[in-house]
């Protein structure tokens, strides 16, 4: 046989990299004397094999992955944020305009707590992202040797049955394994990679404001890396998808595309008051080890881009860029989300994902050398050091952890063959939560007039059939700036506000309370009075029908310095203030 017949052969069903062969299909240059051709990157088993395998296994993995909405102890923010979800979809709310919060139009499917609503549905979209989030990730351990495969599925195994309060985990490794594969692959898988890494990405934009900005980002920058790699039509293609699975999504629950620039408006702010008011610190020893764990992250990323890919090719140092941006925005959004509100439920997300990137980043055909030895310690050092934080400050006992995987899988066999009784179940114990929200004596002194509620239960009025009129941020702790709460000001007083507030002045978090919806709070004083009590609420009904009664204008301005007396203007013939 000679020498180009051998560098043609194709490759084994094993998943034997040609030697010959570099991951863009080009060969490498013989050598002389018919000497064996040296590889110019470490061979990526797997490739070209056979995806029925992979596909297989995720069909598996998807059983013991599949997330389990909760139900709240208690009328909570979360169960409010469900349900008005719920209603905002009933009654067909404009997101942006009528209805502004930190999930989409198809936010109700990946909430992490149960609605009663919409169950069927979400059972079915919860199966489909736990599918897709194992196909990926399947698809891109075979190609990687036997060892590494093994210790990257059983990692995603545990994690994802010990973290499965909702799908957010899985929509980040969905997001991560089919962005990864774009750049992983060649011929002809490459473009059914890029186009369904698209479309999911498209799904998660418009369902969460934060996989909107990763979303867009990430197909973005895979879109520069497929232009740049000559798959003009993939390249142009991706956006298009992702562009059109947005779009339908929008359009398919009813949101008119001319609310679409005030959606993107108010997202930002959102994100915004997210970050200055949505704040909880770790504890000491947690942020020290979130710290160290990023770092390791991002010193990973560094060595994988930087030695990504066949160095004889004339662009590599380009898409070495592209890898390191995408992978590094990844690295980013999954350590804001997991510590700027650093609850055990948003820091096992960022400890969770960890070892899942890192252990996926094997992935990548990369030239062989002596950083191999750097890159995989960085990456099990990262991985080891986030997953031991991840069962000490997260789980429970390693001896309940460990076997988490077997008893998910059992109790999801039993939810898929038997989904009523399931159902049955989680709608007895929101039947309690409507129980405990009954209010005869104010509902019946509300009448049929519109109601609002002031803090975060908003199920309240819900759960008592009263005529609810939201205003667009209708839970108090989530208009956190000043934007946000202009929006429900404004909707206050423009004649659209509801005639009676339950009132509840509970900040989230033991806030200072003025912080929270501060002008609506303002309104409230100035143009309502109260009407009743009843368990934690005051009945405020409305003094005026018009405009409001009294407004707010400012008397006077000056200018006060840290530790001197200030002494203020007269007022209007009042003495000054000293």
């Amino acid at each position: 046989m000679s020498q180009d017949e051998r560098a043609q052969k194709p490759e084994s069903d094993e998943g034997a990299a040609a030697p010959a062969t570099r991951p863009d299909g080009s060969l490498v240059p013989s050598a002389v004397n018919g000497a064996r051709p040296t590889p110019a990157v470490a061979p990526a088993t797997g490739r070209g094999g056979s995806v029925l395998q992979p596909l297989l296994a995720a069909l598996v993995l998807t059983l013991f992955c599949l997330p389990l909405p909760y139900i709240s102890l208690e009328n909570d923010a979360d169960t409010s944020l469900i349900m008005l979800l719920d209603y905002a979809r009933q009654h067909d709310l404009q997101f942006g305009v009528d209805f502004v919060s930190t999930y989409g139009p198809l936010g109700f499917l990946i909430f992490p707590c149960y609605s009663g609503e919409t169950a069927m549905v979400r059972l079915v979209a919860d199966v489909l992202v736990a599918f897709a989030a194992s196909a990926g990730l399947c698809v891109l351990a075979w190609r990687q040797s036997l060892p590494w495969r093994g210790l990257l599925l059983a990692v995603f195994l545990w994690t994802a049955a010990n973290v499965r309060v909702g799908p957010d985990m899985l929509l980040n490794v969905m997001l991560l394994s089919w962005g990864l594969l774009c750049f992983v692959e060649d011929q002809h898988r490459l473009s059914w990679c890029g186009l369904v890494a698209a479309a999911l990405a498209g799904f998660c934009a418009v369902a969460k404001i934060s996989f909107l900005v990763v979303g867009t980002g990430g197909i973005f920058l895979l879109t520069l890396d497929e232009w740049s790699r000559g798959r003009r039509g993939l390249a142009l293609a991706m956006p298009a998808v992702f562009m059109g699975v947005f779009l339908a999504g929008w359009c398919g629950t009813g949101q008119e595309l001319g609310n679409l620039p005030a959606f993107l408006v108010n997202a930002l702010a959102t994100i915004r008051a997210h970050n200055s008011s949505l704040g909880i610190d770790a504890r000491a020893s947690l942020r020290h080890i979130g710290t160290a764990v990023v770092i390791l992250a991002a010193l990973a990323v560094v060595l994988h881009s930087a030695t990504a890919f066949a160095r004889e090719s004339a662009k590599t140092n380009w898409r070495r860029l592209l890898l390191f941006a995408w992978a590094s925005s990844l690295t980013f959004a999954a350590w804001k989300h997991g510590f700027v509100r650093a609850d055990s439920y948003h820091v096992a997300l960022f400890l969770g994902f960890v070892p899942i990137f890192m252990l996926s980043l094997e992935a990548l055909p990369e030239s062989a050398g002596k950083t191999t030895v750097w890159r995989r310690s960085v990456g099990l050092a990262c991985s080891f050091t986030a997953a031991a934080a991840l069962q000490f400050y997260c789980l429970q006992p390693l001896q309940i952890s460990l076997p988490a995987p077997w008893e998910s899988a059992k109790l999801n066999v039993r939810r898929l063959l038997n989904p009523a009784e399931f159902r049955r179940q989680a709608d007895s114990r929101l039947e309690a939560h409507r129980q405990q929200a009954q209010l005869p004596k104010l509902r019946e002194m509300a009448g049929g007039a519109t109601v609002d509620v002031f803090g975060f239960r908003q199920s309240y009025a819900l759960y008592n059939g009263m005529d609810f009129r939201p205003r667009p941020v209708s839970q108090s702790y989530a208009a956190g700036n000043a934007e946000l709460m202009r929006v429900n000001e404004r909707f206050v007083q423009s004649g659209k506000g509801a005639d009676f507030f339950l009132f509840e002045l509970n900040p989230l978090d033991s806030k200072f309370p003025a912080l929270e919806d501060a002008m609506v709070l303002r309104d409230l004083v100035l143009n309502f009075k109260p009407a009743a009590t009843e368990d934690r609420f005051v009945l405020l009904k409305r003094v005026s029908h018009s405009e409001p009664r009294l407004r707010v204008a400012l008397a006077a301005r000056s200018r006060c310095e840290a530790g001197r007396p200030h002494r203020s203007a007269g007022i209007r013939g009042h003495k000054p203030v000293g």
